[in-house]
């Protein structure tokens, strides 16, 4: 193929353009150092093995195993590979992207919740899905209260659980240890006198003033 330009390069098919392309060299092939690979007359990888073109376009999660997905590679990023999987986003080592959370303390994925300290994820309790994570993974007690653990965290230096839903701390057994608890002690069992059921919803409210 022959071209009247000499300062025509082709554009690289993997990275989609020629700002990094170079050449032609002596094998009439092109080097495109985005990418770290030769080129042809077509902009295709002709350097085997290649390490950029090799790679498919998912990495696996460094927290669920799943594959992951390739977000970007483009130029803004030093020519880096940054995938998305479980919230969050990580490069090629599987390091969280970019190294200091933009957020700050609070959550990479929703911005509006405090980040967990001990969460690999650098999320909060609601984004985490616990996959590969010692703080919201499984093995925290389902709350007493509310009967689930998915807004449970912890345990925190006492040993103990923290249940956002019910805004109390709990034990290994899932019991209430916040005293005073705003949340349980509004619901201690009460006897209705017409009914004789615990906790009757309609004499809960009246002894609450609500009826």
């Amino acid at each position: 193929m022959v071209y009247d330009d000499d300062d025509w390069v082709p554009d690289c098919t993997q990275c989609g353009d020629s700002d990094d392309v170079s050449g032609p060299d002596d094998d009439d092939e092109y080097y495109c150092s985005a990418c770290d690979h030769h080129i042809d007359d077509d902009g295709d990888c002709v350097t085997d093995p290649c390490g950029t073109c090799d790679d498919d376009s998912e990495s696996t999660c460094p927290w669920c195993g799943d594959e992951a997905s390739l977000c970007t590679q483009d130029d803004d990023y030093a020519g880096q590979r940054i995938y998305t999987c479980c919230a969050v986003y990580f490069n090629e080592d599987g390091d969280l992207w970019p190294e200091e959370n933009p957020e700050g303390d609070y959550c990479r994925a929703c911005t509006t919740n405090l980040g967990a300290d001990d969460c690999s994820k650098e999320l909060c309790g609601n984004c985490c899905s616990g996959e590969g994570c010692s703080r919201h993974g499984e093995g925290v007690p389902d709350c007493g209260q509310c009967g689930d653990g998915d807004d449970v965290t912890g345990p925190d230096d006492d040993n103990e659980y923290y249940c956002s839903a019910c805004d109390h701390h709990i034990d290994d057994d899932g019991d209430c240890v916040t005293d005073p608890c705003e949340t349980c002690d509004e619901y201690e069992d009460i006897d209705c006198p017409s009914c004789g059921n615990s906790n009757c919803e309609i004499y809960v409210l009246q002894q609450a003033g609500g009826v």
